[in-house]
């Protein structure tokens, strides 16, 4: 199971006070017990997720271990443990009586910086090398465990998986980032490295950094763009191929864990994880998953639409005799994720808004894994279109009309685009470029203050490349699936649940990113490699349908959000100064649309509002 990990290298001559380590590990998200670990100028530290008061002496193993001057902490999970021991020469009575952590270690002596390459996993850790006198710290190639750090020159190198426990040490300023706030509110691509506050970054997915005398030495060990090319016979190889990847990538998170819990939307992506997961457990004789929805309970009366949402969850629990398990929003729960700090609780992001009541919901089951179907639409799932830019660049234009049809606006937007890219670049021409592809980002109605807007210019990057592979490639660099996963490993630690993602499995996303673009589109349908693998795995009403816009999800969510809001308004109304942060928000605007949205204005702002609210921290008290 995961651990939330802490450390500390000191590079002054006081070394980390016992007071601050301890505020380090009590400001660690999780409900089990903190362990410490000290050597020379480094100090470790964890806290388990779940209690550990039946921990075996082998369970303490797993998170510190030091040997041939070597001391690591981990939070890890391998994946290919038995590859491993045979790589490093281990015999095989020894494997089940060795944690990971020496693995670990084994893997670092043998391969020494290199190491992560010949890792499957997920892992965040770092080893003190006491003959270099070097700290070596890795995040696996997703980034599914958190690693932040912050670094004083000339006091002390910290890291942690969760940033409350750096801003626990007294050495590290809680001064915000500006920019980062300004592009949090405008809903633009942030710096990837950067967090709210100026002296706290997160290390990069698929990156090593070194901290030797002071001085840290970042690079990426982990390049998808250089994954090689899939070729194989034939359709059926493939599919056979991904498959027999998928569901071993579902085996091994779901392995040994007492209670599992799984995300089900009705979407492509959770219902084959939910499928792949209830068929191996049960193979496995392992207790029955718990199904959770983000979707209120089902009512009377319902729209076809809304008939139809409902239907597609039902398709996989009729077919896997599983049980759903529903959701529904309220005032109270809006409220409960809009009046926390965001800031500083990374905790009420806005897909918490849906998850913090399922993970009420798995924390009273006793569920301690949690498995996802997010990432899915980056790589595995991906809909192809740029498979027709492609096209396009290659000069077969007999496929591409047979694909998209002559007549239609999609192939009329590629052609344009194309002729335009071959004029100067002139931002005019950008813009068209952009217009065509239908990219064009709407004016920018955030709740920002306009002075901050015009101090930090940020212009939203666009999300499509020329080819399957590059739009996948930037997707993957974005950083939004490293931010949500941070989220919700924080909040929920809290509860003692884990997050697992099949469909963010290294081996996968290399053997997916491989494939012939002509994988991905076919017969006019989008994630056509993707349904055509699963045929034999998903029910045929997830197989057949084209779009899904979740209705009743949106409508209970709009209702609480109104719910909410005249709360909100009254305590706003009852301040005598304005909220924490407020210089960021343009104040005024925000009051006139939730005046607007409280008077039953449909317009969409819920979410913008949402961001501007937690930004401002209005519940703290009045000054």
């Amino acid at each position: 199971m995961a651990l939330a990990i802490c450390g500390t290298y000191d590079q002054g001559e006081e070394g980390t006070s016992s007071p601050a380590l301890n505020a380090m590990l009590d400001a660690l998200p999780g409900l089990g017990c903190c362990r410490c670990f000290r050597q020379g100028a480094v100090t470790f530290g964890c806290r388990e997720l779940r209690d550990c008061a039946d921990e075996s002496e082998n369970g303490i193993s797993r998170s510190f271990l030091s040997a041939r001057g070597l001391d690591i902490i981990a939070d890890v999970r391998l994946d290919n443990r038995a590859e491993l021991l045979q790589l490093l020469g281990v015999a095989d009575p020894e494997d089940a009586y060795i944690p990971d952590c020496e693995i670990l270690i084994r893997a670092y002596e043998h391969w020494g910086e290199d190491c992560p390459l010949h890792v499957y996993g997920d892992y965040a850790f770092a080893i003190w090398d006491s003959r270099r006198n070097q700290l070596f710290c890795v995040r696996d190639a997703l980034g599914i465990r958190p690693f932040f750090y912050s670094h004083i020159p000339g006091r002390i190198f910290a890291f942690a998986s969760d940033i409350a426990a750096l801003l626990a040490l007294p050495e590290v300023d809680d001064e915000l980032d500006e920019e980062y706030v300004v592009s949090y509110l405008m809903a633009v691509m942030q710096e990837r490295e950067a967090t709210f506050f100026r002296e706290v970054r997160t290390l990069l997915p698929g990156h090593v950094m070194t901290v030797h005398d002071g001085t840290l030495h970042m690079s990426r060990w982990w390049h998808p763009e250089n994954v090689p090319d899939v070729h194989l016979d034939s359709d059926e190889d493939y599919e056979r191929g991904f498959v027999d990847l998928y569901s071993l990538s579902v085996r091994h998170r779901i392995r040994d864990v007492p209670s599992v819990g799984i995300h089900l939307s009705g979407g492509l992506d959770s219902s084959s994880v939910a499928v792949l997961a209830a068929r191996e457990l049960r193979d496995s004789k392992q207790q029955r998953p718990h199904m959770f929805c983000w979707h209120p309970p089902p009512g009377d009366h319902l729209t076809e639409a809304e008939e139809n949402e409902y239907r597609l969850i039902r398709s996989v629990c009729r077919q896997e005799n599983l049980k759903a398990r529903y959701h529904a929003l309220s005032t109270e729960s809006i409220l409960d994720i809009l009046e926390r700090d965001i800031v500083r609780f990374p905790d009420s992001s806005g897909t918490l808004i849906h998850e913090s009541l399922v993970q009420k919901s798995a924390a009273d089951l006793g569920v301690a894994v949690m498995l996802s179907g997010w990432g899915g639409d980056e790589v595995c799932s991906c809909r192809g279109f740029d498979y027709f830019d492609e096209l396009l660049r290659i000069g077969n234009l007999v496929r591409l009309f047979r694909e998209t049809g002559i007549l239609s606006i999609r192939t009329w937007r590629i052609l344009v685009s194309a002729i335009l890219r071959l004029s100067k670049h002139s931002g005019a021409v950008r813009y068209a470029v952009a217009f065509f592809r239908g990219e064009m980002p709407s004016l920018n109605r955030s709740f920002i203050d306009a002075a901050m807007a015009r101090k930090y210019p940020k212009r939203r990057e666009a999300a499509h490349g020329r080819s399957v592979r590059d739009t996948q490639l930037k997707r993957l660099d974005q950083g939004h699936l490293e931010r949500r996963m941070e989220d919700w490993t924080s909040s929920g630690a809290k509860k003692g649940i884990e997050y697992r993602y099949p469909l963010l499995d290294r081996r996968l996303i290399e053997f997916v990113l491989g494939l012939p673009p002509e994988q991905f589109r076919a017969e006019k349908r989008t994630r056509w490699f993707f349904r055509r693998s699963l045929r034999s795995v998903l029910p045929p009403e997830i197989l057949e349908q084209s779009v899904k816009t979740d209705p009743v999800r949106y409508l209970h969510l709009n209702a609480a959000m109104a719910g909410a809001l005249p709360v909100i308004a009254r305590h706003l109304d009852s301040r005598t100064s304005d909220p924490l942060r407020a210089q960021y928000v343009d104040m005024a605007r925000l009051r006139r649309c939730m005046e607007k949205r409280m008077a039953g204005d449909k317009s969409r702002q819920e979410g913008k509002m949402s961001r501007a609210l937690r930004i401002l921290d209005w519940r703290t008290e009045l000054k």
